[in-house]
């Protein structure tokens, strides 16, 4: 028999007797609006983020199952080991691979600073152009820092200002050897401060207000073959240390005792004065405070003064 002439009964037979009507087209309709529903419940944003986020959740429980790896913890609750960064061996209870990352840097690559050290600051009033305030006496050169004195806390007069100069580094010596300032006026009064040597503060009136200089090296007028105690005469009057950086000394029988090691051990470096990003602060009994700039184990003021034992004895005493 031909083929084609079995078509009818071939067709009747897979189809299960269906017959084409109006019943038929209508399930076929329906059938395709809820293929195209289906479709588009899937496409929105939040039904394909739901199903993200479960399949991110069940990676994260799979995952940490296997890091957990049934270590017990504080309350039975299970715990991942870790390694410091840059160790070269792991604990001996985590699997090969688990933190190899910690590998990736070298041993003190990363260092923290403690959370309370305190931040750097100058004292030290800033000037116009390459000069900074000063007043020079006896050959000596002063800087002025920070804040006013009470006139309570002056002492006796040293001497009269008798040169008002922009440009004190071109005085002559014979200036140098009076007093000088590019701050306070000529014919201003040059004091000594109550509790301390003149060799180290000085004070003068500066616009209307009473200003404390401190002893530093300034064009070639440093500590002239003295001692640092002779240009830093604070032994046993000192309240507090400040080293930025670092921390802070409270207590000031420590304080006097760091700065006795300071005074003993430091050996001349330089006759001159340098800035830098750290500064140790000396906070005295009559409340002035004065400055050391800080480079590695080096400390200027009048000069540059190396003592690693001062740094070493600040850190053990912290």
């Amino acid at each position: 028999m031909n083929r084609l002439e079995q078509l009818p009964a071939i067709a009747n037979e897979m189809l299960g007797g269906l017959h084409a009507g109006s019943a038929l087209k209508e399930r076929v309709y329906v059938a395709a609006k809820e293929q195209a529903v289906r479709k588009a419940w899937w496409a929105l944003p939040a039904v394909r983020a739901g199903a993200a986020l479960a399949c991110a959740a069940l990676l994260l429980v799979v995952g940490g199952a296997r890091l957990l790896n049934g270590q017990e913890g504080v309350n039975g609750l299970p715990t991942v080991q870790t390694g410091r960064l840059g160790a070269t061996s792991m604990p001996s209870d985590v699997g090969p691979g688990m933190l190899m990352g910690a590998a990736d840097l070298p041993d003190g690559s990363i260092q923290l600073s403690a959370p309370d050290a305190p931040a750097y600051q100058s004292i030290f009033a800033s000037g116009s152009g390459g000069n900074y305030p000063l007043v020079g006496l006896n050959g000596r050169a002063y800087r002025m820092i920070s804040g006013s004195v009470s006139e309570s806390r002056l002492g006796g007069s040293l001497g009269t200002v008798a040169l008002y100069t922009d440009e004190p580094s071109l005085a002559s010596g014979t200036d140098w050897s009076g007093a000088l300032s590019n701050a306070a006026l000529e014919g201003a009064t040059v004091y000594e401060v109550s509790g301390v040597s003149d060799k180290t503060v000085v004070a003068a009136e500066v616009d209307g207000k009473m200003r404390a200089f401190q002893r530093v090296a300034y064009a070639g007028y440093g500590a002239g073959g003295d001692s640092l105690e002779n240009t830093l005469d604070v032994r046993g009057s000192v309240s507090s240390l400040t080293l930025s950086g670092v921390g802070e000394i409270t207590d000031s029988a420590k304080a006097n005792e760091l700065i006795g090691v300071l005074l003993d051990k430091a050996t001349s470096y330089s006759d001159d004065y340098s800035s830098s990003k750290q500064s140790l602060l000396i906070h005295l009994d009559n409340g002035l405070t004065l400055q050391m700039n800080v480079s590695g184990e080096v400390l200027y003021a009048c000069g540059g003064w190396s003592c690693p034992e001062f740094f070493e004895a600040f850190q053990s005493a912290l």
